[in-house]
């Protein structure tokens, strides 16, 4: 089938940075490691109606051609030679088993029509929440506020509390007399005062 084409993203001079191979709207599309360029006019279509096999060959020349920054050969930031889509991947069967096992998974947690199960979402939540309270509990947190990973769920005193605090300095606007932080008198005190 002759749906694909090659394409390229240029620089404002006109130099290009990304070469890909796509069909449908891929080339108006972020890839994975390059965005696009954000004028739609510094896209451009090199050549169109081509077989898969074209466009991978018109690619990998036009990356060897241009060369990769990556390798420091030229000036694409492209991350591989080209010719190397997935839409022709052959998948191994322990490939196979994951996905499907990675699907039925989740068709556990949803009903036919694509819904959330009330019940999955419930489960998931317990098991989040627990999951976070054993890495708290493995990194010496307690599970209420005033505990110290020394002390491993023994609450602080006052004493130990006060150590912690630091005083916060305070000034005086001198046109209302009030007591502030000095970022606040710095804003909306002192000559901007509006109480005085």
């Amino acid at each position: 089938m002759t749906i694909y084409y090659v394409y390229a993203y240029l620089r404002k001079d006109g130099s290009p940075y990304y070469i890909g191979k796509g069909s449908g709207k891929r080339a108006y599309k972020n890839q994975r490691n390059t965005p696009k360029p954000k004028d739609s006019n510094l896209i451009q279509i090199i050549e169109s109606n081509l077989t898969e096999e074209e466009a991978f060959t018109l690619e990998k020349s036009l990356i060897e051609k241009y060369g990769r920054k990556d390798l420091g050969t030229g000036i694409l930031r492209n991350m591989t030679n080209g010719g190397d889509g997935a839409s022709g991947k052959i998948w191994s069967e322990s490939s196979k088993l994951a996905v499907a096992s990675a699907k039925r998974k989740w068709h556990e947690g949803h009903d036919i029509s694509g819904n959330n199960n009330p019940n999955f979402g419930n489960k998931w939540n317990e098991q989040q929440r627990l999951a976070a309270k054993e890495r708290a509990l493995k990194q010496g947190f307690g599970n209420r506020k005033g505990f110290t990973s020394s002390n491993k769920g023994i609450p602080m005193s006052e004493e130990q509390k006060a150590k912690l605090r630091k005083p916060k300095p305070k000034v005086l606007c001198e046109q209302c007399g009030k007591e502030m932080a000095p970022h606040i008198l710095s804003r909306f005190h002192g000559a901007k005062c509006k109480l005085a």
